[in-house]
C-alpha cells in the first residue's frame, strides 16, 4: 500500500494540473503539494533502504525503490519549472552558479573522490579531510572550493590534450579556459 504512494502522487499532481487549467489554481498550493510528495517519496526510497538491510528477505524487493525515485525526479522537475524557482535561477549569480557546477559535472565527479576519501596526500590537509573539521561550518565551502578548483583544472588540462593532438594548427587559449 505504502509502495503506491509516487503512483497516488503522480495521479493526484494531474488532478492538481487540471485545476490549474480550469481555474485560477494558487501555485503556492501546487508548490507546498509538490514538497510534500517529495519528501514523503525521500522518506520512503530510505525506508525500504534501512528495512531492506534488516530484513533479508525484503533486501531482494529493494527494486521497489525505483518507484520512489521515479516520483522524486517527477517532483523535482515539476518544482524545477514552477515560476518561483525559474525566477529564482534568472538572477545573474545562481544562473552562473548552476552553469559552472552542470559544465564541471563529469570533473567534479572525477576529482571529488580522492579528495573526500584521503587518497590524495598533497593536498594542503594532507589528505585528511578531518583536519578540517574544528572548521565545521567552513570546511564545507573550502571541500567545495577545491574540488571545484581541482575540476576546473582537470577541464583545463583535457582541453588543452585535446588541442594538442587535433589536427588544427595553433591553440585556441580562450577555449581552452573557457567555463563553460
Amino acid at each position: 500500500m505504502v509502495l503506491l504512494l509516487p503512483v497516488h502522487a503522480f495521479r493526484s499532481y494531474l488532478w492538481f494540473e487540471n485545476q490549474g487549467a480550469t481555474s485560477n489554481f494558487n501555485s503556492g498550493v501546487k508548490i507546498l503539494y509538490l514538497s510534500i510528495s517529495l519528501l514523503a517519496s525521500i522518506l520512503l526510497f530510505y525506508s525500504i533502504q534501512i528495512i531492506g538491510s534488516k530484513i533479508v528477505w525484503i533486501a531482494y524487493l529493494q527494486i521497489m525503490t525505483m518507484l520512489p525515485l521515479f516520483s522524486i525526479i517527477y517532483c523535482l522537475y515539476r518544482l524545477a519549472n514552477t515560476e518561483v524557482v525559474q525566477s529564482f535561477f534568472r538572477r545573474k549569480f545562481w544562473a552562473f552558479a548552476v552553469m559552472t557546477i552542470g559544465g564541471l559535472c563529469l570533473e567534479i565527479y572525477l576529482v571529488q573522490m580522492p579528495i573526500l576519501t584521503g587518497g590524495e596526500q598533497r593536498l594542503p590537509f594532507a589528505g585528511n579531510t578531518d583536519d578540517l573539521l574544528p572548521l565545521f561550518p567552513l570546511n564545507i565551502l573550502i571541500l567545495i572550493a577545491i574540488i571545484l578548483l581541482l575540476a576546473y583544472v582537470t577541464r583545463s588540462i583535457g582541453r588543452f590534450f585535446q588541442q594538442t593532438f587535433d589536427s588544427n594548427d595553433g591553440y585556441k587559449w580562450n577555449e581552452i579556459f573557457r567555463l563553460k
